[in-house]
């Protein structure tokens, strides 16, 4: 009777720690489970806050471009209306901030245009002035200008802009060791300027022009690497898969 009993109870004590080690590898699994799902949305919310960096980058040059291009407007604006100021006036009283000396000059169509010369004091209509000369293609004069409001407003919103058609005025003179001096001045002085990614593509086309591609490609890479979303992007992406890049 004893060895039966004895029998009974290893056996109840057998099947009660089965039963327990069933139970401990139950959770042990359910744990696992646990983790792997909690790894996997860890993953999911690693990717969606990406997403939302790159979003958030791609909206933030895109801000950038428009303030910029808003600024270019106010500024051909306000040189608009200097212009209207002058001729109201019959052309004998000089535009706010400028003196009266006119200078006749022709647009790309031929068509007679007034310019205004030169001592401005408002630094809107100063700007203006270089980029309408520019416009003109009388280099040397909207080079002077631009560099005068460089010396005056080194730190303006339209600093950068300055320097970039500083840049592009060598680049339409096909002065292009000159055009990446400048080009380079833009990223290295304003380096979260909004003509930053314009500058870094016509610096790449720049190298090209003189025959240092390796350079090139690089400058080019970086701008798809980091100005997604902008004009330039684009165009780098076009002239990398030309160069075989």
């Amino acid at each position: 009777m004893k060895k039966t009993m004895a029998v009974i109870t290893l056996s109840f004590l057998a099947f009660a720690c089965s039963d327990e080690t069933q139970v401990i590898k139950q959770s042990i699994n359910n744990i696992k489970d646990e983790m792997v799902s909690m790894q996997s949305e860890m993953a999911e919310m690693k990717i969606s806050i990406e997403d939302v960096d790159r979003k958030t980058e791609a909206n933030k040059e895109s801000i950038n471009a428009n303030a910029g291009a808003l600024a270019e407007i106010r500024s051909e604006l306000s040189f608009i209306g200097n212009e209207v100021t002058v001729l109201k006036e019959g052309q004998k009283a000089p535009a706010p901030g400028a003196s009266a000396v006119l200078e006749p000059a022709q647009t790309a169509d031929g068509e007679n245009l007034i310019i205004i010369e030169d001592a401005f004091t408002d630094k809107s209509s100063l700007y203006s002035y270089a980029y309408e000369l520019y416009r003109n293609g009388k280099y040397a004069e909207s080079e002077a200008k631009f560099n005068e409001f460089l010396a005056k407003y080194p730190s303006d919103e339209l600093s950068d802009n300055a320097v970039y058609w500083l840049g592009e005025i060598q680049y339409s003179q096909k002065n292009y060791e000159g055009a990446v001096t400048l080009f380079n001045k833009l990223v290295s002085d304003y380096p979260d300027g909004n003509k930053v990614p314009d500058g870094l593509l016509k610096m790449a086309y720049s190298y090209g022009n003189i025959g240092k591609k390796a350079e090139s490609v690089v400058t080019l890479k970086k701008i798809v690497n980091e100005y997604p979303g902008t004009r330039a992007f684009n165009l780098a992406k076009k002239k990398l898969a030309s160069m075989g890049e």
